[in-house]
């Protein structure tokens, strides 16, 4: 039972590299070049704390609620407070770092993505055209 699962993993790198020409070597650098972009992002994003993630800058939650568009959601719309903004960019940098040194990649890249999402969404003004 053991060698089949043994076999079924290694052909299923085998079929990996042979289809896409890739392997986990290339996958690990795509996974750390992508928690670079997110770990900058989030610290871009971090100077204009107050101004577009809390009830005290532009577009306060009960604003966002009249013009968010359906399907937008956002973890940041669960208090307008900089304590809270501040954790949760906090708790999607730790998520970030857990992806760049590759500890449970797969939980940290499903987290990592919720958490950009719920960072871009309450903000589409400033991060879309």
């Amino acid at each position: 039972m053991v060698t089949q699962i043994q076999t079924s993993k290694t052909s299923w790198r085998r079929n990996l590299e042979t289809v896409l020409g890739l392997d986990l070597r290339s996958l690990a650098a795509f996974c750390i070049g992508i928690s670079i972009i997110i770990l900058v992002d989030l610290f871009t994003h971090f100077g204009d704390l107050n101004a577009h993630y809390t009830d005290f800058g532009v577009l306060p939650r009960t604003l966002l609620a009249e013009i968010a568009k359906p399907g937008y959601w956002s973890l940041h719309t669960i208090s307008g407070e900089p304590i809270v903004q501040a954790l949760l960019f906090a708790i999607a940098a730790f998520f970030a770092l857990l992806m760049l040194v590759g500890y449970r990649t797969r939980v940290a890249t499903i987290a990592s993505w919720v958490l950009l999402v719920s960072m871009h969404n309450p903000c589409t003004i400033v991060t879309q055209p």
